[in-house]
């Protein structure tokens, strides 16, 4: 049963982020790497993936999702990842970035908490394999929780 249930969640991050509905996707040329992110309402995600992953569902609650892919292969590379989001206000929050392995996979997510209608800066910090000094990547997302 387990086993079913990571092919389900593996399943439906595959198509969160290939979905032209969820909220925001973009991805960054990182050399002979591409990192893609999605965010997206944790209310997407089935109940029963989230209890087996302690992933919190609610409207105020959003989810990071990073992937990072070697040019011309599929599935995820292990990675260092850090981060931290501001709002308009300057408020900082840490990011916490849980990895989740899956066969043929890595991939990392963030819980990002909004209350109502935010603008968010991101910040993150990505040292990829083989390397010594970590990438830094920068985007900007409108998040609202209904």
């Amino acid at each position: 049963m387990f086993n079913k249930t990571l092919a389900t969640f593996g399943l439906l991050f595959s198509l969160v982020f290939i979905s032209h509905n969820s909220h925001a996707e973009e991805q960054f040329e990182l050399g002979d790497y591409t990192l893609y992110y999605t965010l997206f309402n944790s209310t997407f995600v089935p109940a029963d993936i989230a209890r087996a992953y302690q992933l919190k569902r609610s409207k105020y609650e959003w989810l990071l999702n990073v992937v990072v892919s070697k040019n011309g292969e599929h599935g995820g590379v292990p990675i260092k990842l850090s981060g931290h989001h501001k709002n308009l206000m300057a408020q900082q929050k840490m990011l916490q970035f849980n990895e989740i392995k899956e066969t043929g996979t890595v991939y990392y997510l963030a819980p990002v908490r909004v209350n109502g209608e935010e603008i968010l800066h991101f910040e993150l910090s990505v040292l990829l394999p083989n390397e010594t000094v970590p990438h830094t990547i920068k985007f900007t997302d409108k998040v609202i929780s209904d």
